[in-house]
């Protein structure tokens, strides 16, 4: 059963993609069979923008994951939308989530600004600088090596 995808919604057409990538990586297919299938689940305005895709597409133009992945990304997942996801990664705080939800929604947020976190150490900076003061000050004598680590002694310091 197909999962509808909500084209107004730039984080729900994200999640829909990344479902339908989840939902065919276990069939194996090849990279042709994936856009072919891949199209055949677009729904309602999706199908519509689809077919005008491939009205403007040379006869024979073979499809590349890749390729209908940028395009599927320029309609509906704006620079503008992965810009402010960056932005809010960037800018963000714990404040009164606990620290499962802070490292939730900073898991989810991190994929937007992968190359600013490009190594753990980075990545686990980002991650306390954010964390309340409170729990922040408990962390400044531990040793902690991996960011699992870090994620744990928050949470047993929160």
């Amino acid at each position: 059963m197909a999962q509808n995808m909500d084209t107004h919604y730039p984080e729900e057409a994200e999640y829909w993609l990344n479902w339908v990538t989840k939902l065919l990586r276990p069939l194996h297919c090849t990279e042709a069979e994936s856009v072919e299938l891949l199209s055949y689940l677009f729904e309602k305005e999706a199908d519509l923008w689809w077919e005008s895709v491939l009205r403007t597409i040379p006869e024979g133009y073979e499809w590349t994951w890749e390729a209908l992945e940028a395009r599927f990304n320029e309609k509906y997942l704006p620079q503008t939308y992965q810009h402010e996801r960056e932005n809010e990664f960037l800018r963000l705080q714990q404040g009164g989530m606990t620290v499962a939800q802070y490292e939730n929604r900073f898991t989810e947020l991190s994929r937007y600004a992968s190359e600013m976190i490009a190594s753990e150490a980075i990545q686990m900076r980002q991650f306390l600088a954010g964390l309340r003061s409170s729990i922040r000050s408990k962390m400044c004598c531990a040793i902690i090596r991996t960011y699992a680590e870090l994620v744990e002694l928050s949470t047993r310091a929160e």
